[in-house]
């Protein structure tokens, strides 16, 4: 019973999400993938510069897997008192800021 009503919720996630699911996945992919890219130009110019660069690359994964929890768990215990913002764009910004909040606390 327990499994069945978990894979609906799931199945009800992903029908109703999916293009704003997909779009944060390919920022993560091309994060993940273009962070060492632009590590390895910035080596060109000093070997600090691009050692400082590579850290952003799982940074990445984790801003994108953070932003989907925010964007559709909006009842989970760390997003229940955020504001929800009348434009999408407000949304987004209060959204990223409860991100780097958990990365950050207060």
């Amino acid at each position: 019973m327990l499994w069945g009503r978990l894979l609906a919720d799931t199945g009800r996630v992903l029908r109703d999400h999916w293009p704003q699911l997909v779009g944060l996945c390919l920022l993560r992919i091309i994060g993940r993938m273009g962070v060492p890219v632009v590590g390895l130009v910035g080596i060109n110019f000093h070997g600090v510069v691009g050692v400082l660069i590579l850290p952003f690359a799982p940074l990445s994964t984790l801003i994108s897997l953070m932003l989907m929890f925010a964007s559709h768990l909006g009842d989970a215990a760390g997003f229940s008192g955020t504001y929800r913002g009348s434009t999408v764009l407000e949304r987004w910004y209060y959204h990223f800021m409860v991100t780097a909040g958990s990365w950050f606390p207060s």
